[in-house]
């Protein structure tokens, strides 16, 4: 199932042309039947790491998830977001525009992730926030295998909900605004800080996931998002 295809010197389609071993898997309480997986062990430049997320995107035929690093300190910005708004951070950092939405993420150590789920797969068609708790339900069990307790967030008062999520839709348009700041419904939380967060953009051929988290975890991820 696991695949190091990731070169400093192939172009961003020829990797993602690359097929790696699939894992099977039937079950009706897991979100894949069948999940590509790459592994990206070589840090690349933010500019290199989102084409290499643009190339998955077109070129993909089966659900996909890549972990990938940074090479040098980085800042990105939501699909929608305006470069203006952080262009006192570019002397420090790169700066690139992710493939989904959101607010703005710095990247240094962490490890990322991201899932395309081409337009043609069951999974395309489960909803937005079903797919967000799916993932993460995923990512809090295999955290449970390393010793770490974490919760997914939720609320069971809707005014409550739609508050906390439209002040995040506010803040998008503020420069200082962090995704990790601010916990909405389904994201991953340790002691009541928000460890994991994600976002998403659905559009035409397939629907990106786009995460980051600070832990090697991959293999028991793997394994809950098929049920292995």
């Amino acid at each position: 199932m696991n695949n190091n295809c990731c070169n400093e010197g192939l172009a961003p389609a020829e990797l993602a042309r690359r097929q790696p071993k699939r894992s099977p898997y039937n079950s009706s309480e897991t979100l894949f039947t069948a999940l590509d997986v790459y592994y990206d062990d070589v840090p690349h430049s933010a500019g290199l790491n989102m084409a290499v997320d643009e190339a998955l995107l077109q070129y993909a035929t089966h659900p996909v998830i890549r972990f990938y690093r940074w090479r040098f300190p980085a800042l990105s910005i939501g699909y929608f977001g305006r470069f203006a708004d952080v262009a006192t951070y570019q002397i420090e950092r790169d700066l690139v525009r992710r493939w989904t939405g959101g607010g703005i993420v710095f990247h240094g150590e962490d490890l990322t992730y991201s899932i395309v789920i081409p337009a043609n797969n069951a999974a395309f068609f489960v909803t937005s926030i079903s797919v967000y708790e799916e993932i993460h339900r995923a990512l809090c069990a295999a955290l449970a295998e390393t010793g770490q307790y974490a919760v997914v967030a939720h609320s069971d008062d809707p005014a409550r909900l739609n508050a906390s999520v439209g002040a995040r839709r506010a803040a998008l348009s503020d420069a200082g605004y962090n995704c990790f700041t601010t916990p909405v419904r389904a994201d991953l939380l340790i002691n009541g800080r928000k460890v994991a967060g994600a976002a998403q953009r659905r559009q035409h051929p397939g629907d990106r996931h786009w995460e980051r988290f600070g832990r090697t975890i991959c293999a028991g991820f793997i394994g809950e998002l098929q049920g292995a």
